[in-house]
């Protein structure tokens, strides 16, 4: 196993350009749901969010007026654009308050890519503690009660058992604890929930099926 980029701070565009496996190609291998493309604003949503909870004020500041261009641009008006934006923006402020005990010390919007059996895997962290070995993803949701739900409708047990494998093969310790810090978008209302074991073993189960495949394919051709 190689470490090829450990911990690094890289730009959206030089991390998609990395050619690896991520946790959304595992993800989405195994995902029944189709989704539509009709609109860009959940993704500017999370721009938004993750980049007022987890980067500095300065960062944001570029995010956020990146992604009112990116509105306009699809044919929203500045009104509605700076109107999903500013909700954003409050939803990440909300995020950053409520969970600052379990952000503290954590390095965020860092990339890991190693190279394990012949096969490069990648991932950009949403934050993660080196010196209390443990994964935080920032997510937010429709229905605060009906995340268990979410968590096997989207494939949530890969993302974890992805990334904590990411961590540990990176430092060379065990990193056992994923936690998913949810924003609920109707009522603001927040919880924090640590993955549990079972959930990361059936992951580590997929991922093990889709790299198999994967290297078997590879072998084919």
């Amino acid at each position: 196993m190689t470490v090829l980029i450990n911990f690094a701070k890289l730009s959206d565009h030089q991390y998609f350009s990395l050619d690896a496996i991520s946790s959304h190609k595992v993800m989405s291998a195994y995902s029944t749901k189709t989704w539509a493309n009709d609109s860009i604003a959940p993704l500017v949503e999370g721009s938004v969010v993750h980049g007022y909870a987890l980067e500095d004020f300065g960062t944001f500041e570029v995010i956020k007026e990146t992604q009112v261009e990116k509105l306009i641009k699809s044919g929203m008006s500045e009104k509605g654009s700076r109107g999903i934006v500013d909700r954003a923006e409050k939803i990440g402020k909300l995020a950053k308050s409520a969970f600052k005990d379990i952000l503290e010390g954590c390095l965020t919007e860092v990339v890991v890519s190693i190279e394990q059996n012949e096969q490069i895997l990648k991932g950009k962290f949403d934050a993660v503690n080196l010196s209390k070995d443990y994964v935080v993803d920032v997510k937010t949701t429709s229905s605060l009660a009906n995340f268990g739900d979410s968590i096997e409708m989207f494939n949530y047990d890969i993302q974890a058992a992805f990334y904590l494998n990411l961590a540990s093969r990176a430092t060379g310790r065990l990193f056992k604890d994923f936690y998913w810090a949810i924003i609920d978008k109707r009522t603001m209302q927040t919880d924090l929930v640590r993955c549990s074991d079972e959930a990361i073993e059936g992951g580590r189960g997929k991922i093990a099926t889709y790299l198999n495949g994967q290297r078997m394919m590879g072998r084919m051709k």
